[in-house]
């Protein structure tokens, strides 16, 4: 994970095996996420986290009608 604060000073966040652990209450905390950004906000997503994060947060979006870059590489777990 990178966060970018309004500083600018991006933090990288690394956990080893992270992207595949989203459990029920962690995939409503990225539905949060999602649903309470700004809308000029732009979901910026890749497909190394489980195929259920990437639905929500895509699902999410699009409810949204918030702006997706989706990086078009594809994990082990998310295929197209």
């Amino acid at each position: 994970m990178i966060a970018v604060p309004e500083d600018g000073e991006k933090t990288i966040l690394l956990a080893s095996n992270a992207n595949q652990e989203w459990d029920g209450p962690s995939l409503d905390s990225l539905r949060n996420v999602v649903n309470d950004a700004a809308s000029e906000a732009v979901l910026t997503i890749d497909f190394e986290v489980s195929r259920e994060a990437v639905e929500v947060a895509l699902n999410a979006a699009g409810e949204r009608q918030l702006r997706v870059i989706a990086d078009g590489s594809f994990g082990q777990e998310v295929r197209p």
